[in-house]
């Protein structure tokens, strides 16, 4: 079957290529190009529907913007539909069509609408732009045991496995696992040099640095994760250390972190400020401009573990925030709010002291952190930029034309409790 697998890649290339360079290649054959095609795509078609349970898929998404991490998939085919759930959302299965096509090669296309299939490749959740995902693949390789895909639009590697139990076992037990994956630090050794490392739970990446005996980076290295049932697995190894690391595996029970190689003795922590999920909700005086202006909002979590709303800016729209799981804080990006005068209308990212620049990156914007960690009765959440790149110290309503250009401020009565369209040095939130 391997043998067989291998031969198919090769055999539909030269199928694809013949087919393209026309008729007078037939000869050549006992069959015509088309007639070969179909058979080498046939035989796909067959490979796919084989396993019992279906495939796992190690997808990971990410563009020119940022990279999005890995997440598991687990796959049923049909002759022509396709079965999908993803760890986000165990319970959630989704139904659609597939096809299998030649585009300079063989390419496996989920070209149907799927809640579950397309979530990285649509807007949402303030990613405008979508979250770089694929739904169209290259086939590089396959064979009974691993089919290799590369995104059309990405390039990233994604690799597919025969599952040999229920798809929802699988990725139920891969989702609780991940959620007791809850670490923001890390400090130890690895093969018995200093080091430490951080993670981002969200967009699931992981930093790792070796240092030397006084404790200053030598070499740092970050990488995309994709959990996995003890721990997570990088997209990339990583080499620390003179040690390769591609797994690391974390025990809730005392934070202790290890890898499937050794040679990794770390303790994960928390930052200082963490603050868990459900705390941020309530009623705060939003106050700007070191507190000469304010206003009322209210922050409601949607429930699900990373997403909240922010309420009472405006009657017009509510802002979305994201909680970092690693940071223990929440995420304000910029994002579309709403329409005007048949322009987007559009929350922007400003570095006021930065040369007064603006930018709708989701990329960009500003963390809420507790401030007054000594006391939890009338918490102070304080802003802070999301990086150095682009130093977001306010925010600035602005009006966006269809080609995607900023074309001008929006002052406009209603827009925000000021009528001038700016948020001015965001200072901080007191809990009323």
């Amino acid at each position: 079957m391997k043998k067989f697998a291998t031969y198919f890649i090769a055999l539909l290339a030269a199928a694809a290529i013949m087919s393209a360079c026309g008729k007078q290649h037939d000869g050549l054959f006992d069959k015509t190009a088309s007639a070969r095609l179909k058979e080498s795509l046939d035989n796909m078609r067959s490979l796919l529907t084989q396993p019992e349970y279906g495939w796992r898929m190690e997808y990971f998404a990410g563009n020119n913007k940022a990279d999005y991490g890995g997440y598991n998939y687990v796959l049923r085919f049909t002759a022509d539909s396709v079965y999908a759930r993803f760890d986000l959302d165990p319970s959630l299965q989704t139904g659609s069509l597939y096809r299998l096509t030649s585009d300079d090669g063989p390419v496996l296309s989920f070209d149907t609408y799927s809640e579950v299939l397309h979530y990285f490749a649509i807007p949402g959740w303030n990613k405008y732009e979508g979250r770089g995902g694929d739904f169209e693949f290259l086939i590089i390789s396959a064979t009974e045991d691993e089919i290799v895909l590369q995104g059309k639009r990405s390039g990233k590697t994604i690799r597919m496995f025969p599952l040999e139990e229920p798809g929802l076992d699988f990725i139920t037990r891969v989702h609780n696992a991940f959620d007791n994956f809850v670490v923001g630090l890390m400090d130890g050794s690895v093969n018995g040099a200093p080091a430490s490392g951080s993670f981002d739970l969200n967009d699931r990446q992981v930093t790792i640095a070796e240092k030397d005996a006084s404790g200053n980076v030598i070499l740092e290295l970050s990488t995309a994760f994709i959990p996995t049932e003890k721990g997570i697995k990088f997209y990339s190894p990583v080499d620390i250390a003179s040690v390769t690391i591609d797994e690391l595996w974390l025990n809730p029970a005392d934070y202790s972190i290890t890898s499937n190689h050794g040679g990794v003795k770390m303790k994960g922590y928390f930052p200082e400020d963490y603050l868990e999920y459900e705390f941020f909700a309530g009623d705060y005086s939003l106050q700007i401009y070191g507190g000469m202006q304010s206003a009322r909002v209210k922050l409601v979590p949607s429930g699900d573990g990373i997403h909240y709303t922010m309420e009472g800016l405006s009657d017009y729209y509510n802002l979305d925030l994201t909680y970092s799981k690693a940071k223990g804080r929440l995420l304000l990006h910029p994002q579309k709010i709403g329409e005007y005068n048949a322009q987007s209308v559009y929350f922007a990212a400003w570095a006021l002291d930065d040369g007064g620049r603006t930018s709708r990156s989701e990329e960009y914007g500003m963390e809420i952190y507790w401030y007054n960690v000594s006391r939890k009765t009338r918490p102070v959440l304080k802003f802070s930029p999301i990086g150095t790149e682009f130093p977001t110290d306010s925010f600035l309503i602005v009006l966006v034309d269809t080609e995607g250009r900023i074309v001008s401020d929006l002052a406009q009565s209603g827009w925000d409790p000021w009528g001038d369209g700016q948020l001015l040095y965001m200072y901080q939130m007191v809990r009323i």
